[in-house]
């Protein structure tokens, strides 16, 4: 079983860029921000999807290198997908993200997922007011991400990518304002 799990599970090439959300220096170049940058919320990270291009039915995609940014104390330990298709025809993607919070960082964090082709948003889920747990790892799962067969054989023909809106907050509404919409 194990054996099957790792030959079904691929590390996703390409170079993660983060900056700060909505608007930030690093957008103008595109090339991001440099790797140990701390960001205040929101913080906004682009992940290039080649693997999803050749991805099989059930295969893991792991992102390597998220964990590098973080959004005042709070990482992106490890993010994966695992595009399956389902008996009506669509296809869900399984994103499975888990967290890591430093000591004294933000204990909750927002997630918006955008499922990207080039600059067009093909699809966007939330995993919203998660508890990520001052000082542990905590993974978490958008369960209703699904797109249609079609869109989603489309996407992988094209430039497929992930951009990821990541905001902390310490519990209120009011200081996750894009969680809120």
């Amino acid at each position: 079983m194990l054996l099957a799990l790792l030959l079904t599970a691929s590390p996703v090439a390409g170079k993660v860029t983060a900056r700060q959300g909505p608007l930030s220096p690093w957008d103008r170049g595109g090339a991001g921000a440099p790797a140990g940058v701390s960001f205040q919320s929101p913080m906004v990270l682009d992940v290039p999807l080649p693997g999803l291009a050749t991805a099989r039915d059930g295969e893991t995609l792991w992102v390597e290198d998220v964990s590098q940014f973080d959004c005042r104390g709070v990482r992106i330990r490890q993010l994966s997908l695992t595009p399956t298709l389902r008996r009506d025809g669509r296809v869900r993607l399984d994103p499975f993200l888990v967290f890591h919070a430093e000591e004294g960082a933000d204990p909750r964090a927002s997630v918006r997922l955008e499922l990207m082709d080039g600059d067009e948003i093909v699809g966007a889920w939330w995993l919203r007011d998660f508890s990520t747990m001052e000082g542990h790892g905590r993974a978490g799962k958008i369960t209703n991400a699904v797109l249609r067969e079609d869109t989603f054989r489309a996407l992988q023909r094209g430039r497929p990518a992930l951009r990821l809106t990541v905001e902390t907050h310490r519990g209120t509404r009011s200081e996750a304002p894009f969680a809120a919409r």
